[in-house]
């Protein structure tokens, strides 16, 4: 008994390591295969960074956090053997940028100074009870984030395009990757899925997809909260169409989300009001004033075909999906709470607005 399930440990330490080397995460297995699995990715882990060429892949497997428990079951080890066996390689690994990196050696980097600028806008944003406030703050970082975004493109120093992931949980994970995909297409990156068990790799600019990364975990908290709180959630439990409504519901979510968003980046005001002023005074400021707006304009495209190029080099034979929205009070109901969530947010959620965790 002993020695088989040594020998099952064994087995399966050689499987996390193949997966390790083939470009998975310990987040990403934990998340494919379950929380049972953490004892065994845990004794891996330190054998794993010396077989990995990715610097950010190694980090990742140099901070796999304990479990509670050490013990794994013969049946779980069995389980564990099986689901590793046939994982297919995740072929972002080589262009996949580290965490984001809250050290105080990188706190006075211009990135993280209008990183922080942005993110004190949307905390503000996300605590005020006021729509109109809020809105206000949302466009002054959405704002500022664009702006920055022309600065490098003006600089001819374009970023080089890498690739974060996102662990989407069921259900619905088609209709969550649509809201992604959304926040992603205007933020001028691209998302694919690696894994149908929601394991989304986002292509981009690193500030891009940190950008991105924040984004969605807000929106998606704000979507789930909303799409099961009211007088539409309640209905659709009422009538037994709970999974079609929250379909629906997500679909409309994103729909309008991406629309708000574009408008927020078109929004863009003047980089310099002095700037602006004297425009008018001048036919050849005023030539330049328009060029640099269309090259505002134009900023998120070109980033994002950027992004498209390196996901389409890498996997070539991607596919998109489509999905409909058949049930109308999942989609009435997904609109208008697009219209009342706060476009931004962090890993964390900011702390979330009142009315979203009373």
């Amino acid at each position: 008994m002993n020695n088989h399930h040594g020998t099952l440990s064994s087995r399966g330490l050689e499987l996390i390591s193949q997966a390790a080397r083939q470009g998975w995460s310990p987040k990403d297995l934990l998340h494919v295969l379950g929380s049972f699995c953490h004892p065994l990715i845990y004794r891996a882990a330190a054998r794993i960074p010396a077989q990995i060429s990715s610097t950010a892949l190694r980090k990742e497997w140099l901070s796999v956090s304990p479990p509670n428990s050490m013990t794994m079951s013969t049946d779980d080890l069995i389980r564990l053997i099986d689901a590793t066996t046939a994982l297919p390689p995740l072929r972002d690994v080589d262009v996949l940028a580290a965490e984001k990196n809250n050290s105080r050696a990188n706190q006075n980097s211009k990135e993280n100074r209008i990183r922080n600028k942005i993110t004190q806008l949307l905390r503000k944003a996300e605590s005020t009870p006021y729509e109109e406030e809020a809105s206000a703050l949302i466009a002054k970082a959405q704002s500022l984030q664009q702006r920055h975004r022309l600065d490098e493109a003006l600089a001819e120093s374009p970023d080089t395009v890498v690739s974060t992931r996102i662990r989407i949980s069921a259900p619905y994970i088609n209709h969550k990757t649509t809201l992604l995909s959304v926040i992603a297409d205007r933020n001028g990156c691209t998302v694919l899925k690696l894994h149908p068990k929601g394991i989304i790799t986002v292509f981009g600019a690193e500030a891009d997809i940190h950008h991105v990364s924040d984004l969605f975990a807000s929106l998606l908290r704000q979507c789930e909260w909303h799409m099961t709180h009211g007088e539409a959630a309640d209905n659709a439990r009422l009538l037994g169409n709970v999974a079609s409504f929250r379909r629906s519901f997500i679909l409309a979510y994103a729909t309008r989300s991406g629309e708000l968003l574009e408008e927020a980046n078109a929004s863009l005001a003047p980089h310099d009001e002095k700037q602006a002023d004297s425009a008018a005074d001048s036919n050849v400021k005023k030539k330049d004033d328009v060029a640099l707006a269309q090259r505002s304009l134009s900023a998120v495209e070109v980033r994002r075909h950027r992004a498209e190029t390196l996901a389409d080099h890498l996997f070539p034979n991607s596919r998109t999906i489509s999905l409909a929205m058949r049930n109308h009070a999942g989609m009435s109901a997904g609109a208008t709470a697009a219209e009342n969530s706060h476009l931004g947010g962090d890993s964390s959620g900011l702390g979330g607005r009142r009315q979203l965790t009373g």
